[in-house]
């Protein structure tokens, strides 16, 4: 059947991510603000749309990021979880992919160097796309948007953009 999840191979969790590029939602402006991201990936051992095109599958996305906020004493700290759709192609030495989801983000402060997010507690929205290379690694692109849905003012919101790298360990 076209919808049934089948079992998929279980990799191991540990994945990291460093950027260097945010911007303010409002005014479209690059601002060089420096992230680093940690996190633990676990892999869903189910795929769906099982093709000659590709599958669809999954993962866990837990992580700590720290936020440099210009000085010494401006940096924040969030932790996010988040499950993540991931979609393979088929029929490549190196399988491209592109992901996206949603999940939460608690935030140390509410404000991340100038951009003021109104709550310690937000969204996390997300699209990547990469490639899966042998030896269970993965490189990519990711766009990370965070904010608080207009829960409470201010909500600035706050993107980042970063290159990832993945090693399952």
């Amino acid at each position: 059947m076209f919808w049934k999840p089948e079992e998929k191979k279980h990799e191991n969790p540990l994945r990291t991510a460093v950027g260097n590029r945010t911007s303010d939602r409002h005014s479209h402006r690059w601002r060089r603000r420096v992230f680093r991201r940690a996190g633990l990936a676990f892999d869903w051992d189910k795929t769906w749309l099982n093709s000659g095109t590709g599958q669809l599958t999954g993962y866990w996305d837990a992580a700590y990021t720290y936020w440099e906020g210009g000085d010494d004493y401006s940096g924040a700290h969030s932790l996010s979880f988040a499950p993540v759709f991931v979609y393979e192609f088929s029929g490549f030495k190196y399988t491209p992919f592109f992901e996206a989801g949603i999940g939460v983000a608690f935030f140390s402060k509410t404000d991340v160097g100038e951009q003021q997010l109104g709550s310690s507690f937000n969204f996390e929205d997300r699209i990547g796309a990469g490639l899966k290379l042998p030896h269970e690694q993965k490189v990519g692109i990711r766009a990370i948007h965070y904010s608080n849905a207009g829960i409470k003012q201010p909500n600035d919101g706050i993107e980042s953009y970063s290159l990832f790298y993945n090693k399952a360990f």
